[in-house]
């Protein structure tokens, strides 16, 4: 009678049964039987997992090792044994002692999917040139991948590293997945290159995850992952990274990394702080997270009209020449809105004035120009609010406008016509006597500009009175717009220079 999981498993139906029987009298060959229940010696028993090894590899044919439960300690990479393996599979296996791979040879495909290593397993070099699965292994203590260097795809997806795992150095030349992988121990990456997709979606990180150097030269997937203890990405180097709706409950420090092509921080969950440090941010997204929960130093923003500004907002633009300056529906605008107002505030309680000043444009720009009720009426408070000093941010435009104020108002006024003051008992003052025809205007324009200068001083006794209705409509004019303009100069002053 053959095992009685050969139906499950295929590979053991030729096999003898050992004399062991279960509970419910099912009977299992020696691989499949329980690891005390063998019969044999732990040598005698490893003896026999090399002998079918060398047999298919022998035969050039697939080895099936599915479903095995071994009875202790086994090291594949030990001299005089074995260092080089067939396409193999070991999935559904239970290694109940050390397990070692280091500087193993897969030559083709390796499946571990389902299995359980027990105690530490050990592919410190290990050379995978075929597909290698992992699916839903669960690696009860350490796994060691250090060095290991993986030819084709490799799929860690729902794995439990229930102890320490670490991948430092190791190389993924093809696609890999960690997709809903849980590290309940620290994880440890430092300068692992993947150089195709990897996906950390749906990652569960319990302990330190620790990125230090990484290499990702395609696009690196974070999204819906977890964070539950402190992670670092020091000098990671990132050619697109995503961390759509991650969670992180810890500290996380991203140091000097690269994000070259683009980056996704959309939809964030933090409940701790997020620390950006010599970081290029050029062009990642930050749409719908809490950026007060951030910090920002010394990180590369991308520039408009020499100012920082977030990604969102230049993703706003189109390149076509005839649509230039358009916009996104005003969802979108209203979101980078109140970006720049969190980092207004942030700013604003770590005394921060100059940020404040950057950031509050911005938060302004995105109002204007996210109504087009407001952007194309030239009427509008925010457009004159920005035409007249950018907010209040911006001192020399506020500065030349004023000046145009004065120097066009005078002109008008002189167009106008002016008289001496009647109060003044017919001295005229700077002798002029009279301003009637553009000629004189021009002679005289600098009397006429001082003379402007006190109606918008609010001066009792100015030099000149205007002869029209038009002329003294234009005092009334000049005593509102001077000064509040003026207002708006020496508050972009003050807001420019202020610390």
């Amino acid at each position: 009678m053959p095992c009685c999981l050969a139906e499950k498993y295929k590979w053991c139906k030729d096999l003898p049964v050992v004399a062991h029987k279960d509970e419910e009298g099912k009977e299992y060959c020696i691989f499949h039987a329980p690891h005390d229940k063998k019969g044999v010696s732990d040598e005698e028993f490893n003896k026999l997992i090399f002998e079918r090894i060398h047999y298919t590899k022998s035969k050039n044919d697939f080895c099936s090792l599915s479903g095995t439960i071994f009875k202790d300690n086994i090291i594949f990479s030990q001299v005089g044994v074995l260092t080089s393996l067939p396409p193999i599979d070991f999935s559904w296996c239970e290694f109940n002692g050390e397990t070692g791979f280091s500087n193993v040879l897969f030559g083709r495909e390796a499946y571990f999917s389902h299995a359980k290593f027990c105690k530490g397993a050990d592919f410190k070099k290990a050379l995978f040139n075929g597909n290698a699965n992992f699916e839903e292994a669960a690696l009860i203590e350490r796994a060691n991948f250090s060095d290991a260097e993986f030819k084709e795809v490799v799929t860690f997806s729902n794995v439990k590293f229930r102890g320490y795992a670490t991948f430092n150095k190791a190389k993924f030349s093809k696609g890999v997945s960690f997709v809903n992988a849980k590290f309940i121990d620290a994880a440890n990456f430092w300068d692992t290159k993947f150089s195709r997709e990897v996906e950390f979606s749906y990652a569960e990180f319990n302990k330190v995850a620790d990125f230090t150097r990484t290499e990702f030269k395609k696009e690196a997937s974070f999204s819906f992952a977890t964070f539950n203890d402190i992670a670092y990405f020091y000098k990671a180097i990132f050619q697109r990274a995503s961390f759509y709706a991650a969670i992180f409950n810890e500290r996380t420090y991203f140091y000097g990394e690269t994000f070259i092509e683009g980056g996704n921080f959309r939809s964030l969950a933090i409940k701790e702080t997020i620390r950006f440090e010599s970081a290029n941010l050029k062009k990642i997204s930050f749409l719908d997270t809490n950026l007060r929960k951030m910090d920002f130093i010394n990180c590369g923003w991308h520039k408009r009209f020499g100012r920082d500004v977030l990604y969102d907002e230049l993703s706003l633009y189109t390149d076509d020449k005839k649509a230039k300056n358009s916009f996104q529906p005003k969802e979108k605008t209203k979101k980078i809105e109140i970006l720049y107002r969190q980092l207004k505030q942030k700013y604003k309680e770590e005394h921060n004035e100059p940020e404040v000043s950057n950031w509050h444009y911005g938060e302004k720009e995105m109002f204007r120009k996210g109504s087009r009720r407001i952007r194309f009426n030239p009427a509008s408070l925010s457009n004159l609010y920005w035409l007249s000093s950018g907010y209040g941010e911006r001192p020399v435009r506020a500065g030349n406008v004023l000046l145009l104020l004065i120097l066009t108002l005078s002109v008008l006024f002189g167009s106008a016509g002016l008289e001496p003051n009647p109060s003044l008992n017919g001295n005229p003052a700077y002798e002029i006597n009279k301003i009637k025809s553009l000629s004189d205007m021009l002679s005289h324009l600098w009397g006429i500009i001082l003379n402007t200068l006190q109606y918008a001083t609010f001066e009792k006794v100015p030099d000149y009175v205007p002869k029209t209705i038009y002329g003294a409509t234009l005092k009334f004019v000049v005593k509102i717009l001077i000064p509040l303009q003026a207002a708006l100069f020496a508050l972009a002053i003050r807001n420019r220079f202020r610390r």
